[in-house]
């Protein structure tokens, strides 16, 4: 990435991912968004109640996709899951996007793309909002990732 600066504006070249693990919001065509987040083995995301930097699926959205993308190749421990969970951590459904089955260690290898197959693909996430929380089996000593969900809001 590069930024070079015209007549006092900023102008960004290149890819800008989201960095220090907060996610982003990226709007597509019609109520269909996408959330992306960056996260390593040592600082998985999980529920906030203040709700500072977390991003959140809002109620009723319908998940239509998740797809979690292996940028360094995961070691030790035996797998993930990937759910959603309240703000106060009262879970909506702890493998809801990726399975520990789907997400176990020897499927976790360097520019993997592992689609999400948990219980809320293709489903409503129900009447609360829900946020992304990670949790792993095991302990893990390497593994970079970058998570995309893409969801609809409910119909207004």
């Amino acid at each position: 990435m590069s930024i070079e600066v015209h007549n006092g504006v900023r102008n960004w070249y290149g890819p800008r991912g989201t960095s220090d693990g907060f996610p982003a919001n990226i709007k597509t065509l019609g109520k269909t968004k996408e959330m992306t987040i960056d996260f390593s083995y040592s600082d998985l995301p999980t529920n906030s109640e203040d709700g500072v930097l977390v991003t959140t699926i809002p109620a009723d959205a319908f998940i239509v996709s998740s797809r979690l993308h292996v940028k360094t190749a995961a070691a030790g421990g035996t797998s993930y899951t990937v759910g959603l969970a309240q703000a106060d951590g009262t879970a909506i459904d702890a493998d809801g996007l990726h399975t520990a089955a789907q997400l176990a260690t020897a499927n976790l290898t360097e520019d993997a793309w592992l689609v999400g197959g948990g219980a809320l693909v293709g489903a409503s996430i129900g009447a609360n909002g829900g946020q992304v929380v990670v949790a792993a089996t095991g302990t893990f000593t390497a593994g970079d990732y970058q998570l995309v969900i893409e969801y609809k809001h409910a119909p207004a």
